[in-house]
């Protein structure tokens, strides 16, 4: 696995194999780096005040594990109903109320 704090989140373009990133207290973060990151599987944000917005990761079809911890700009994660491999979501500290479009699109999958 890959762990890193990567200053420049464009970089990760060119990264397609990275199956695990973990960043934490990182300011001005943009997620939508991360659409090419086919392979990522799990993903943990800590103290990331900048996230506001996940539908980037929407495009991550491995990604089965997401932590979203002091992410406290976060307040809709109904994009991650897409992620069809998604098992496991830990949301902790953030402004998200209502995570309900993930209950429903898991329970009309096959």
């Amino acid at each position: 696995n890959f762990k890193a704090a990567v200053q420049h989140m464009h970089s990760l373009r060119r990264a397609w194999d990275v199956s695990s990133l973990h960043f934490k207290s990182c300011q001005g973060m943009d997620l939508s780096a991360l659409v090419g990151c086919t392979a990522l599987r799990t993903l943990k944000l800590w103290n990331c005040l900048s996230v506001e917005d996940v539908s980037a990761l929407a495009g991550c079809a491995a990604l089965h594990t997401l932590t979203l911890s002091r992410c406290y700009h976060l307040v809709d994660v109904s994009a991650l109903a897409d992620c069809v491999a998604m098992h496991t979501l830990k949301l902790r500290n953030t402004g998200v109320t209502d995570a309900s479009a993930l209950r429903d699109a898991a329970h009309a999958r096959p």
